[in-house]
């Protein structure tokens, strides 16, 4: 009989404990809101967020879109994709953040309204499916696929008046950026000629996506550095098909990340 008695007193404390780690991950995830709420807007690649709130059980974070840069529709046609694309590539290198989900029974909803149209397309995922992704996470490679995929639905995308980019692909070791460039207004053989400072400008920009905490970028090319992919950028004349390719290898991601690429 008292060993009953003592297995329930446990047994009560141990409810007792879980239920405060709840509170506490609950009010962890309010206090996050909160300030979230005070940082915004904050400026991504091509949304920006407007907002976070806790409603309904749910975590709930508000972007705006830039629809001059990418089409609603894309979200909206992909919108299984990029639930699968957000549960495994945001939950599993946030470790932390989903934890607190979790514990709080707390689901993630994200919506993004389009800066035009107005639309808003919602995506949610349920405590469960939060959970089911952090028990069974994809592989990097997997993810970057779907990055991949992901990026190929929202192409083509115009870069500027003579540049377009229409597709991104990986083969041989490497992902490679596909650009159209309209070769009446750009001469690809003066284009040739400064490869190197070519190059050079993008070792810049490359170096700023892969350190500032408001590139949407990063991600992505952490992806290709720990699945140990090179990068290229080709430059394909529309009228000529000639193309200049301007690579990176593993080596000079890894070196232009200023260490930011950690080994796992």
């Amino acid at each position: 009989m008292k060993k009953i008695i003592l297995l329930l007193s446990i047994s009560s404390f141990l409810f007792t404990l879980s239920s405060c780690e709840d509170h506490k991950a609950k009010m962890d995830l309010k206090k996050m809101a909160i300030e979230l709420n005070r940082q915004c807007p904050i400026k991504y690649d091509f949304a920006t967020c407007i907002g976070a709130k806790i409603e309904d059980g749910n975590l709930v974070v508000d972007y705006v879109y830039d629809e001059e840069t990418i089409k609603l529709d894309h979200l909206k046609n992909q919108s299984e994709l990029t639930k699968r694309h957000l549960a495994e590539s945001f939950f599993n290198s946030k470790e932390e953040f989903s934890n607190l989900l979790i514990r709080a029974a707390y689901g993630f909803t994200a919506n993004y309204k389009g800066s035009k149209t107005k639309e808003t397309i919602t995506i949610h995922l349920t405590n469960d499916e939060i959970k089911r992704v952090m028990e069974n996470p994809a592989t990097k490679n997997e993810i970057l696929d779907w990055e991949v995929q992901i990026t190929n639905s929202m192409l083509p995308m115009t870069v500027d008046e003579a540049t377009t980019l229409i597709s991104l692909d990986q083969k041989e070791g490497a992902v490679s950026y596909i650009y159209e460039v309209d070769d009446e207004q750009v001469n690809m053989s003066t284009m040739s000629a400064v490869r190197d400072e070519i190059k050079e400008n993008l070792k810049k920009e490359l170096g700023y996506e892969m350190t500032s905490s408001t590139s949407t970028s990063k991600e992505f090319l952490t992806l290709v550095c720990r699945t140990n992919k090179a990068l290229r950028y080709v430059y394909r004349g529309k009228t000529t098909g000639k193309e200049i390719v301007i690579g990176f290898s593993n080596s000079e991601l890894r070196s232009i990340s200023h260490d930011y690429i950690e080994e796992e």
